[in-house]
């Protein structure tokens, strides 16, 4: 048996006399063999072991030094966990890097909140991990956890989460309300994040959370309409009308409510806000209402509006302009619905349309290319532009749709694979020719061109010999 097979089966078998005696022959590879050694004591609980290493393994500069602590022990500290060898985690925990998130979520899936608690005070980030925690796993585990890690109160800096409080709110939408009343109450946040913290609640809920800061006079006016505003683009209309009732809603933000209403497609709230007294809403507002619900593919939101709201041709332009090209709503269908529906209503030219077909080539939006080209006929220039766009923003589906319709003259594709090459696109030159329409007599003319690089001509030949 190896030296080194002998120390691992002395640390399998938790023989610590014989393991000390055989380390000192083994110092020429020392990271090899501490980090099984690490990974065998893990699993069995032997925290002498895990304590005889650290000991032993001594670098003897500043980079090996670095390359013990950032070994690797993610595999040990969920070994660990699983053995509930309490000892063993804090000692990984403490002397080397460990992959936190798993043997976090482990943990969380265990309801071993002890664990998580050492887990949680050993991250960079403890509250964005507490945070994350409470969204995915049983509120009861956490808040074990969180009664631990709060035994001393912690001086918190603003991050770019803004606070643990204001993500906290986020997982009333999953019904867990507890674990953000408990550090509400605790004072885990900072104060310049509650502004943020106020309105993510009013958005998500429950009702019974606003109504604890309400309580607690967390709502001055401003924020007040703030949450009045952010709350009729959620999925609680009982907020909003909390809200309202404890004065959130003037003229100005009833109009801006409206429009979130209408961004996020809430029909229902939309209807309860027409139907207040005392209050209307502004042409201004109808028309920023109109063009966000279209921009987002929201059909029946938009159709609501159409038959409440009087909307201009030139608003009704712009909708279908903005619906066409943007590529930030995940829900093509429905962009495609509106611009059908925008267009039915008769006041979008061809013209028009073939400036969106245009814009869209340059987006990868293939669907909704498809759609505008069968809408109106396109000039030859409009189809060649769209073409150059597609081809110049590698959108290969684009490309390839354009080609198959047989309207992108041969001049277009000759035009473009000739200016790449003549200014060493290379990146153009190799999507163009995977497109499939390169021929050999164009590769020979590119081969000509006067003030073609040598890096670009040894490319185009070397593909000449594929």
């Amino acid at each position: 048996m190896s030296t080194e097979a002998a120390a691992m089966q002395a640390a399998a078998t938790n023989q610590i006399d014989w393991l000390r005696k055989l380390l000192p022959h083994l110092r020429h590879k020392m990271a090899d063999v501490a980090r099984p050694i690490v990974n065998i004591a893990a699993t069995h609980g032997y925290c002498d072991i895990l304590v005889l290493v650290k000991a032993w393994w001594a670098p003897e500069d500043q980079e090996a030094e670095n390359d013990k602590f950032s070994t690797g022990c993610g595999d040990s500290l969920m070994k660990a966990i699983e053995g509930a060898h309490y000892n063993v985690i804090l000692e990984l925990l403490a002397t080397y890097y460990c992959d936190h998130s798993a043997g976090l979520e482990l943990a969380l899936r265990l309801g071993d909140g002890t664990s998580v608690a050492e887990i949680l005070q050993g991250v960079d980030d403890m509250l964005g991990h507490l945070r994350w925690a409470a969204c995915q796993f049983s509120s009861s585990c956490t808040k074990r956890a969180a009664q631990k890690v709060f035994l001393k109160p912690w001086a918190l800096q603003p991050t770019k989460d803004t606070s643990r409080l204001s993500n906290s709110c986020s997982k009333n939408a999953r019904g867990q309300v507890e674990i953000a009343k408990y550090l509400y109450a605790r004072g885990a946040y900072v104060a310049c994040s509650l502004d943020t913290v106020k309105s993510m609640a009013a958005v998500c809920g429950p009702l019974k959370l606003v109504k604890l800061f309400h309580d607690d006079g967390l709502y001055d006016e401003s924020s007040l309409r703030e949450a009045f505003e952010a709350a009729a683009g959620g999925e609680h209309l009982e907020i909003v009308e909390y809200l309202r009732a404890h004065g959130g809603c003037d003229n100005s933000s009833f109009g801006k409510a409206f429009v979130e209403a209408a961004r996020s497609g809430k029909i229902e709230t939309m209807k309860y806000l027409h139907a207040l007294d005392g209050h209307s809403v502004s042409q201004i507002s109808a028309n920023e209402a109109f063009a966000a619900a279209a921009c987002r593919g929201l059909l029946d939101a938009v159709m609501y509006l159409d038959s409440r709201e009087h909307v201009s041709p030139d608003v009704i332009v712009g909708a279908f302009t903005s619906t066409a090209t943007n590529t930030t709503c995940s829900t093509v269908r429905g962009r495609i619905d509106v611009m059908n529906f925008l267009y039915g209503k008769g006041c979008i030219s061809s013209e028009k349309v073939s400036r969106a077909f245009v814009s869209t080539a340059y987006t990868n939006g293939v669907d909704v290319v498809k759609y505008l080209y069968v809408t109106v006929p396109h000039p030859p220039l409009v189809i060649d532009e769209a073409f150059q766009g597609a081809a110049r923003q590698h959108c290969t589906a684009i490309v390839k749709f354009l080609e198959e319709t047989g309207s992108v003259p041969p001049t277009a594709v000759d035009t473009f694979f000739l200016n790449a090459a003549n200014y060493c696109r290379r990146y153009d030159v190799e999507f163009i020719i995977t497109c499939g329409r390169i021929s050999k007599p164009l590769m020979e003319r590119a081969l000509r061109l006067r003030h073609l690089s040598r890096s670009m001509d040894e490319f185009l030949r070397q593909y000449m010999k594929r």
